[in-house]
């Protein structure tokens, strides 16, 4: 059984969606972009969206995917982050159009 450290993959969950990226590129941008469409449309917190994307990653077991040997957990993740983003994006529009805000 493979030995798993939860707190560094939550970590590089919590790095991919923050603004703290020492080298900002496209991914961080297109990252930005969801999680900001996110905050401001569908009230979501970061902490939110992170335990939402984290609780999908462990219950479909998608950290067995991560190969150490073809790059670092961070990067991976990011890019797993960009990813199902889409899908919260989505779940959240179809919510919406459901159940109207009432403010």
């Amino acid at each position: 059984m493979q030995n798993i450290d939860w707190n560094k993959h939550y970590n590089a969950f919590k790095w991919a969606v923050s603004k703290n990226w020492k080298d900002k590129n496209g991914l961080h941008r297109s990252i930005q972009g969801k999680i900001e469409t996110l905050v401001q449309e569908y009230y979501l917190s970061e902490k939110d969206i992170v335990d939402d994307l984290f609780k999908d990653y462990w219950e479909r077991s998608h950290y067995r995917k991560y190969d150490e040997a073809k790059g670092s957990l961070n990067n991976w993740i990011a890019h797993y982050v960009n990813r199902y983003l889409n899908h919260l994006v989505r779940r959240h529009t179809t919510r919406a159009k459901e159940q109207p805000f009432r403010g």
